[in-house]
């Protein structure tokens, strides 16, 4: 599998924007990130949230993500690694809005420090009948995350060449569930491993970024 080097970063978003805005969107199963089923399918029902997946510029020419720990004394998903973001409330007009309250709400993160770039493919957990929307953005260089919710307990940065460079796919089988799950993409962060919803989220960044690298 052929990897943008980590210089040609900065040069990969200069009509990026566009290319998001062109690019057909999918729904992807949980279970194995193929698209999902349609029409009574993966959207109708289910319940929508957004989350920010939100690029800075890194030392060099490297461009590195921005990830949340969630608390430990949370009742669902407690400890993992994930990006901010929530469940869309009708106050908030749309998915985009509701990935950057949600941001501000965790991380300080004001709306006008993102550049929003585009939608990335849709999440879809049929056990639950969820449809997550990643939005994908990149951050002001004056803009400063912290910490501001009780939902999560750190945050840090993981560039995107040691992200391309350190992911594998696995079998997995998550705590209570008697199925595997074949072929997740687990990523190793400086605090755990990254797997699930998330990494399935970066894993397809990581796609989108190749695909736009070969057409332009």
């Amino acid at each position: 599998m052929d990897h943008a080097a980590p210089g040609d970063r900065h040069a990969l978003l200069d009509g990026f924007e566009e290319f998001l805005a062109r690019r057909s969107r999918r729904v992807l199963d949980f279970v194995d990130d193929k698209p999902a089923h349609r029409g009574t399918g993966a959207a109708t029902g289910a319940r929508q949230s957004a989350v920010l997946v939100c690029l800075a510029a890194d030392h060099g020419n490297d461009l590195r993500l921005l990830y949340v720990v969630r608390s430990r004394t949370l009742t669902h998903h407690p400890g993992q690694i994930g990006f901010p973001g929530g469940r869309v409330e009708p106050a908030d007009g749309g998915l985009v809005q509701a990935a950057l309250r949600e941001t501000l709400e965790e991380v300080a993160i004001p709306a006008e420090r993102v550049r929003v770039l585009g939608l990335l493919d849709d999440q879809y957990t049929s056990a639950s009948q969820h449809v997550v929307t990643p939005v994908l953005g990149m951050l002001d260089p004056e803009a400063q995350p912290r910490i501001v919710s009780d939902e999560n307990e750190s945050l840090f940065w993981m560039g995107l060449a040691r992200l391309e460079a350190e992911c594998r796919p696995v079998t997995l089988r998550a705590p209570g569930e008697p199925w595997k799950r074949e072929g997740q993409w687990v990523f190793p962060t400086p605090c755990g491993p990254l797997w699930g919803l998330s990494s399935r989220i970066t894993h397809n960044l990581l796609q989108i970024l190749r695909q736009y690298h070969s057409f332009s």
